[in-house]
């Protein structure tokens, strides 16, 4: 019984072996000063974007082999340590030699297990490939006592892998390093019975090949694995990326940077004077810095990628003895214009950063260096140039600026702006506050001119970022729907005037927007047509009384002001809370859904400057049905189709001077508009 009881147990563990003796000196030679497992990737070091997708389980144990550069000049194990802390079992193997191949590298790490370590299951993995697919689950679904090999298929000529040559039963009978003899290239995962089998056979190879270095590599244990009659199966894998070499790096980096791979989210935080932008040109008059185009690229590149931009500046900090109020009166307006006018973009901005002569951080990255190489980041200077171009054809759509301190949110803008914003906050139902961020205080000033809106900082990622990269699904779109309508359930008071003003938003605003571009490039002969039914469209539904009139919408409810957090739960930001120039919590909720259908067509992605591909356009379609489905299509739905997408069109056709004529946005916003009105959408 223990017998058996020992074999169960130790078979449901797995030792997860990382060999990391190399040296890296190709990323050497193209300036990274640190050990090639802690290049950063989009600012994460490259072992943990390994670690961090692995299906680790609790009875696992990691085995990191340690260069002795990494060991002695790298806080590595606490990182380590701090990561898989509680998770599973880490051990660290000081390896105080050059080792002349993996063979080597495996077998010194194998020899410091005991023999109940020995007994289990083991897989080997580089330190610089990543796995997107569960090659851990995959390798625990092998039978006890078989080995497994994880492969790609590579059709290319050049012989750059290792590659296995796979019977009808999908098991491996040879394994060739740099020999294109099959079409099955190898990832660089081996999966073995056992340590114990792992050891033996590394054993065998040093042995056999003692100052051949070139027969150190792991294929060549494997194939002394199948010579010991052991069945290795392989494995196909088709989700993975090796950054084994900086031109490797830089395609997976150019992947990220235009969407096709979504990186996690993560937070960037920048100084400005002397990192975005130069020190005034005369002194003491920040109107007079300049930009620093190359670092201004970086910023936006990752901001449009989705990840977080943060900029914490020390400006006047000297100067008004640190106290933070004071800077931001004396120098906020003047920098918050300094961003807009550089095309900066920023999810969070602080003043107040200590002044100081040197500033020490064990996450810092030289501004005046390589920012984009040290932060693990696109580049090519010819990649920026293309990137930039998109990213600069994203105006902002408001003069609103926005601070954050603390969790506050503090929202500054003229009054007008404002004024329905804060009667909304000021005025909701209680039963649907849950859904909004919290009301903390708003003033305006006594001119009345400006005004400040302060409510709680919502933690979560917005629906715009989800539809831009493909991940909005449909039950999280019928989460959204589902929430709008617990709003416009709601009952309250409302004035006639109000009411009288439901179909302001509709021809007289179309109108009104169309006379200010009227003589422009855009309105071509087919957008004046397509403008010409739009109007009439809209002119029929307020004649014909087709509104719906509800006490509260949210009335802007475009995905970029629709969050979703960590618990999976839904916050609405940015309520319109007028009509016209009338206050009010009410008005048609056709309007809502007109909004959520303008970025179920695209709006999204035109605000960053982006043409939707064939793909892109397909997953919106198939949105676009699951919204049609439960607005316009169930038994109690108040308005049609073509409706619907007439009012749509009146806001794409409004959106031009928004963001400026001719802006991407504008352009492809007319263009909407005539599709929808020629049926082609």
């Amino acid at each position: 019984f223990h017998a058996c009881y020992f074999a169960s147990f130790c078979r449901g563990r797995m030792n997860v072996i990382i060999p990391m003796g190399g040296l890296g000196s190709r990323f050497r030679k193209k300036g990274y000063n640190v050990p090639k497992p802690m290049v950063r990737v989009v600012g994460r070091p490259m072992i943990f974007w390994l670690l961090d997708n692995l299906s680790l389980e609790g009875q696992d144990t990691v085995w990191f082999g340690l260069s002795k550069e990494l060991r002695d000049e790298h806080v590595f194990k606490q990182q380590v340590s701090n990561l898989l802390k509680g998770k599973v079992g880490v051990k660290f193997i000081d390896l105080e030699f050059d080792t002349r191949g993996a063979a080597e590298t495996l077998f010194a790490i194998l020899s410091q297990m005991d023999e109940r370590e020995l007994s289990r299951k083991t897989i080997s993995l580089d330190c610089d490939t990543f796995y997107v697919t569960d090659v851990l689950g995959k390798f625990r679904q092998v039978a006890p006592g078989e080995g497994a090999i994880f492969v790609f298929e590579d059709a290319g000529s050049a012989p750059i892998y290792s590659y296995t040559v796979l019977d009808e039963s999908g098991s491996a009978v040879r394994i060739a390093e740099k020999l294109k003899i099959s079409n099955h290239a190898n990832t660089g995962a081996y999966a073995f019975p056992s340590a114990k089998s792992l050891k033996d056979s590394c054993e065998k190879v040093i042995d056999s090949s003692v100052g051949n270095v070139g027969e150190y590599y792991t294929s060549s244990v494997v194939q002394q694995l199948l010579k010991d009659g052991i069945i290795v199966r392989g494995v196909h894998v088709d989700d993975f990326h090796c950054l084994g070499t900086p031109e490797q790096l830089d395609a997976f980096l150019a992947l990220v940077a235009d969407g096709s791979f979504i990186a996690p989210r993560r937070r960037f935080c920048f100084d400005l004077d002397n990192t975005l932008v130069t020190a005034p040109e005369t002194p003491g008059d920040y109107t007079s810095v300049k930009p620093m185009h190359d670092n201004i690229a970086i910023v936006q590149q990752l901001h449009a990628a989705g990840q977080t931009i943060i900029i914490h500046t020390a400006r006047r900090m000297r100067t008004h003895g640190g106290n933070v109020g004071a800077v931001i009166a004396d120098i906020g307006a003047i920098t918050i214009q300094t961003l807009k006018d550089f095309n900066i973009p920023y999810d969070e901005l602080y003043f107040g950063k200590p002044y100081a002569d040197v500033y020490v951080d064990d996450l810092a990255v030289n501004a005046l260096d390589d920012p984009a190489r040290d932060i693990g980041w696109v580049g090519s200077k010819a990649a920026r140039s293309k990137d930039m171009e998109a990213v600069s054809n994203m105006p902002s759509r408001s003069s609103t600026t926005i601070l954050i301190q603390d969790n506050t949110v503090m929202k500054c803008s003229n009054s007008g702006d404002l004024e329905g914003e804060i009667f909304f906050y000021k005025s909701m139902p209680e039963s649907i506050r849950k859904y909004f961020p919290a009301y903390l205080h708003a003033n305006t000033t006594q001119d009345e001119r400006s005004a400040r809106l302060d409510m709680s900082l919502v933690h979560g990622v917005p629906f715009s970022q989800l539809i831009t990269h493909m991940v909005l699904t449909r039950s999280r779109l019928l989460m959204l729907i589902s929430l709008l309508r617990t709003v416009h359930d709601c009952k309250c008071s409302s004035s006639a005037e109000a009411k009288k003003a439901m179909y302001l938003n509709y021809a007289v605003k179309t109108r009104e927007r169309l006379d200010q571009y009227s003589e422009s490039s855009i309105m071509t002969e087919r957008a004046s047509a397509a403008a010409k039914s739009i109007v009439g469209l809209l002119s029929r539904y307020e004649s014909d009384d087709k509104g719906t009139w509800v006490d509260v919408i949210h009335g802007n409810p475009v995905l970029s002001n629709c969050l979703i957090d960590g618990r999976n739960e839904i916050k609405l930001i940015d309520m319109k809370g007028r009509l016209g120039k009338v206050l009010s919590l009410g008005g048609d909720e056709n309007y809502d859904w007109a909004k959520i259908l303008q970025s179920l067509y695209g709006y999204d992605f035109y605000v960053r400057g982006k043409v939707p591909t064939d793909q892109e356009e397909s997953y919106l379609a198939d949105l676009r049905e699951c919204f049609f489905g439960e607005i316009c299509d169930r038994e109690d739905s108040k308005i049609s189709r073509d409706d619907l997408k007439g009012l749509t069109a009146g806001l794409f056709l409004s959106l031009p001077p928004c963001h400026g004529e001719g802006s991407t946005v504008g352009q492809l916003s007319v263009d909407r508009a005539c599709r929808l009105m020629e049926g082609s959408d």
